[in-house]
């Protein structure tokens, strides 16, 4: 026969129900649901407006930072063709010679 002897209820747990420690979520109505799947969507519309907005701000920017940068870039100067300087004189190898 096991003995109770030792075995005794805290005073403070006395008149405690731990059954009620956590509290049953409440059924909300299908107002109260459909309120808030509307609220998440629109948070959900609005990050990505925010988003993309972001990456228009930055594609915009660098456009500009591209443009400024090909105006401002130092024109490459074109090479100078130098003319054609004859340096040796050859005897006309040909001359009075009829082809037929």
């Amino acid at each position: 026969m096991p003995s109770t002897h030792g075995v005794s209820t805290r005073s403070k747990n006395a008149d405690q129900h731990p059954g009620l420690a956590v509290k049953k979520n409440t059924r909300r109505s299908s107002k109260e649901v459909a309120a808030e799947r509307q609220a998440k969507e629109d948070a959900k519309l609005e990050k990505a407006r925010t988003k993309a907005a972001g990456i228009k701000r930055v594609a915009e920017y660098e456009m500009a930072q591209a443009s400024k940068d090909a105006a401002d870039a130092t024109p490459r100067a074109a090479p100078q063709a130098k003319p054609l300087a004859r340096t040796r004189s050859y005897a006309d190898v040909l001359k009075g010679v009829t082809m037929r």
